[in-house]
């Protein structure tokens, strides 16, 4: 069992009532990960390891702790302009967290920028790529559908139907429930706000 004194270089895990969590919190990611500090100890306890915080590193590192930073940088596909070239990264902001994701090309040009930025998503750009979260099981925003309908003047007004799904910024939840006309959105899939 770990000792007070041994944790005392370690930031302090604060408690956390689930159905109201933090602002901030996230569980899972692929990117961004925190460092990860290492000891031995003295039998039984043996290694110790875990994720510790950036501002922990120099004193950890004095106190003869292992501390290997994440080789990983960010995953954000800006503007699709790398060999990527069919998707961008997009978030939306939850809970104080930017849930990032890669969007098909098509899909952007399908739903329309001025639709995207409706229902909250934005795109990544350079200069908020490293504070996106990819990959986080907690928290994940809600998902829609939205069936677009075109009309062709040279075809003596034919309607054709395309159909897209995406997360969307639950804060604009009332955007999807008002829509209609040549989009009209459906909410199918809730997120996911706690990790229980």
């Amino acid at each position: 069992m770990l000792t007070t004194a041994r944790l005392q270089n370690w930031d302090t895990i604060p408690d956390t009532d689930y159905s109201t969590p933090q602002q901030g919190l996230v569980i899972g990611a692929n990117y961004p990960k925190p460092s990860r500090a290492s000891k031995r100890f003295a039998p039984p306890i043996g290694i110790i390891s875990s994720y510790c915080s950036d501002d922990k590193v120099a004193s950890l590192r004095l106190n003869r702790w292992n501390v290997t930073k994440p080789s990983k940088g960010s995953q954000a596909i800006v503007g699709g302009t790398n060999y990527k070239k069919f998707v961008k990264s997009v978030y939306v902001t939850i809970q104080g967290v930017k849930y990032g994701w890669h969007m098909p090309l098509a899909t952007a040009e399908g739903i329309t920028a001025g639709e995207l930025q409706r229902i909250g998503v934005k795109d990544v750009t350079e200069a908020d790529k490293d504070e996106v979260v990819f990959g986080a099981s907690v928290p994940t925003p809600p998902w829609a559908k939205v069936i677009k309908r075109t009309v062709d003047p040279n075809q003596n007004n034919a309607e054709s139907f395309d159909y897209y799904t995406t997360f969307y910024d639950p804060s604009k939840a009332n955007q999807i429930e008002a829509s209609g006309g040549d989009f009209d959105w459906t909410h199918t899939k809730n997120g996911r706000y706690n990790p229980r």
